[in-house]
C-alpha cells in the first residue's frame, strides 16, 4: 500500500497545485447560498456564529506550516469566515513566520481599521473581500443575513491605507451584469480596490461564459486605458483598467483551452467526474479540522493530516 505522505506529493506535483488553501473555520456570520464552504460541510451560520478558537490547536498548526513549506510558497486563509477566529491573527503570524505569503479571504464585516492593522502586523499582504452585490436588498438575499453591507462599505474607505493589494469578489450573473458593473467599477476607482468578477457557475453553465460580455458592457461605457495578462499554473487572466474608471480582474475557468490546461495531468485527465468538474486543480484544500481535499468535487481522494505523521510528539 502506498504511503500516504507519497500519495500527497503525487497528487500535489501531478496537479500542479499552486498553494495551499486553509479553511480555519467552517464557521460563518454570512450565509450564502452559494458558498460550497471549502466542501468541509457547514458550521454555524448567519447572526447564530459566534466569536470562538480554531480546531486545531497552534502547535499542531505550526507543525502543518512547517510540513507543507516545501511544496507551497503561498497560504490563502479562508473559511467560513476566518475573522471569527479569536486567534486568527497567531495563525497567520505562525505561516508568515514560517515563510509564506499570506493572503486573506473574508466578508470584510469585522475588517474595521484596527483589525485591517493587526493582520498587516501579522503579515497578511493581500485580501479578498466577498461582495456579491452593491444591491442592498440583493446582497441581504445572497448573503442571507440583513444589513452588512453599509458596514463592510465603511470599511472599505480605510483599507487602502493599510494593503497595496485587494481584490473584491463580485459575484456575477446574467441577470445582476447592467445594474451591478457600473457601480463596481466606481467602488474600484474611488476606493483603489481591484474587481475580480466570480460567476456562480454549475455543470450546465460550462459552456456559456459570460467574461466577454462582462468587457462589453464596460467597452460600451468607459473606454480601456490598458489590458494585463497575467500567467497562473493553467494559463493567462486578463486585467483590464478603464480611462476615469476600476481594475477589473476577468479569468474564465470554462474557457476551452483554459479547461484544457488545467486538466492536462495524470490525476485530472483520468477522473471520471472532470465532465462536471466546475473548478477543476485549484488549490490544495486544509479544512478546520485537518481534512487535505485536492479538489472539491471528490470525497475519495480525502487525506486525514494525522495520517501524514507530521506532528511532533507530545513531551510528557
Amino acid at each position: 500500500m502506498e504511503d500516504k505522505k507519497d500519495t500527497l506529493h503525487k497528487i500535489i506535483k501531478e496537479m500542479k497545485l499552486p498553494y495551499l488553501r486553509f479553511s480555519v473555520t467552517k464557521d460563518c456570520n454570512g450565509n450564502c447560498a452559494f458558498c460550497h464552504n471549502e466542501g468541509q460541510g457547514i458550521g454555524v451560520r448567519g447572526t447564530r456564529s459566534k466569536i470562538c478558537n480554531s480546531d486545531l490547536d497552534l502547535s499542531k498548526i505550526k507543525d502543518i506550516a512547517i510540513y507543507f513549506k516545501k511544496y507551497f510558497k503561498i497560504v490563502k486563509f479562508t473559511g467560513g469566515e476566518p475573522l471569527l477566529l479569536n486567534n486568527f491573527t497567531e495563525i497567520v503570524k505562525v505561516f508568515h513566520n514560517a515563510g509564506y505569503l499570506c493572503t486573506l479571504t473574508t466578508n470584510g464585516f469585522l475588517l474595521d481599521e484596527q483589525k485591517q492593522i493587526e493582520l498587516k502586523n501579522a503579515g497578511i499582504k493581500k485580501i479578498n473581500i466577498s461582495i456579491p452585490s452593491l444591491n442592498k436588498k440583493e446582497y441581504d438575499k445572497l448573503f442571507r443575513v440583513k444589513g452588512y453591507l453599509d458596514i463592510v462599505l465603511k470599511n472599505l474607505k480605510t483599507i487602502s491605507k493599510h494593503f497595496k493589494k485587494v481584490k473584491i469578489n463580485f459575484m456575477a450573473n446574467k441577470n445582476n451584469l447592467q445594474d451591478e458593473l457600473l457601480k463596481f467599477d466606481k467602488l474600484s476607482k474611488d476606493c483603489k480596490i481591484d474587481i475580480s468578477v466570480m460567476e456562480l457557475i454549475t455543470p450546465g453553465s460550462l459552456s456559456e461564459p459570460i467574461s466577454s460580455e462582462i468587457i462589453s458592457i464596460l467597452e460600451k461605457k468607459k473606454k480601456i486605458k490598458h489590458i494585463k495578462s497575467i500567467k497562473n499554473s493553467f494559463g493567462t487572466k486578463k486585467v483590464y483598467t478603464f480611462c476615469n474608471g476600476g481594475t477589473w480582474e476577468i479569468d474564465d475557468f470554462r474557457e476551452s483551452n483554459y479547461r484544457k490546461k488545467a486538466f492536462d495531468n495524470k490525476i485530472c485527465s483520468k477522473c471520471h467526474m472532470k465532465d462536471i468538474c466546475t473548478e477543476g486543480p485549484y488549490a490544495m484544500r486544509l479544512s478546520s479540522s485537518g481534512t487535505l481535499r485536492p479538489c472539491l468535487i471528490r470525497q475519495d481522494n480525502l487525506i486525514e493530516i494525522g495520517e501524514l505523521n507530521i506532528y511532533k510528539k507530545e513531551v510528557n
